[in-house]
């Protein structure tokens, strides 16, 4: 007989149709991820992640054609905030965009009254690059 059990849910994700959250998806791998964290005592966290969610659909503003997906993540209940990655197909090795991205998110926690100085971009391809034996 088997029980029925609530399951708690860790993550909410949102991709492009094909492409998998894995730095190792054709999509992702030459990419990169901005990634930051939301306290789970932030009085606006829903509307923090309302916006995102509405603001990186909606595919409005310029370079939004490079946006692979994006997650919301909850993986342990004594953690004490989310962890949000956005992931593009892009890394920072295009300066141009990059920056566009990092004006655009900067310009959208400041509406939210979120501090943006937390985003990391992390790089997919030298993030998870073999490492060289020692010699």
């Amino acid at each position: 007989m088997v029980k029925d059990k609530l399951r708690r849910i860790n993550s909410l994700e949102y991709f492009k149709a094909g492409i998998e959250p894995k730095w190792e998806d054709p999509h992702n791998e030459n990419g990169g991820r901005f990634i930051f964290s939301v306290n789970k005592t932030q009085e606006n966290k829903d509307e923090i992640y309302t916006n995102l969610v509405f603001y990186l659909l909606g595919e409005s503003f310029d370079h939004c054609e490079h946006i692979n997906g994006f997650r919301f993540i909850s993986a342990k209940s004594a953690q004490t905030f989310y962890r949000v990655e956005i992931w593009v197909d892009f890394n920072d090795q295009n300066i141009l965009v990059l920056t566009h991205y990092q004006v655009l998110l900067t310009h959208l926690f400041k509406s939210l009254n979120y501090d943006s100085k937390s985003v990391k971009f992390l790089n997919n391809k030298t993030e998870h690059a073999p490492k060289e034996p020692a010699a």
